[in-house]
């Protein structure tokens, strides 16, 4: 799957974001269009809706799964790189939540990537 048919399989699901893919995507970049959806779940984090944090991990996953090397490089770099600082305003069993509703191939990452970074 490339970016523009991961800009169509977010704005299907998550109707909130669409013009701003809309407007993003006629500069063919995949960041940015991971960048809103990253902002969008950050807002979900804030507003502690359980159900749309659920919603909008298992998107990112099947993204991450589905996705050409481009898409999985900016969901590596963008999603998966906040993902720690976007669950630390979080007390401690909403975090406990929140890491429990990421899929396993997308948790996978962020566990190799947390490793990686030497922490």
């Amino acid at each position: 799957m490339n970016h523009f048919e991961a800009a169509d399989m977010i704005a299907t699901e998550i109707p909130e974001v669409r013009k701003e893919i809309a407007a993003v995507m006629t500069r063919k970049n995949p960041f940015q269009l991971i960048t809103i959806f990253t902002r969008h779940t950050r807002k979900m984090i804030d507003q502690h809706n359980m159900s749309m944090i659920d919603k909008c991990m298992k998107l990112m996953d099947r993204l991450y799964y589905k996705g050409d090397q481009l898409v999985r490089t900016a969901i590596e770099n963008i999603f998966v790189y906040r993902l720690g600082s976007m669950v630390a305003t979080c007390d401690t069993a909403e975090r406990r939540n929140i890491m429990a509703s990421i899929p396993g191939n997308l948790y996978s990452v962020y566990v190799r990537q947390f490793y990686r970074s030497g922490i």
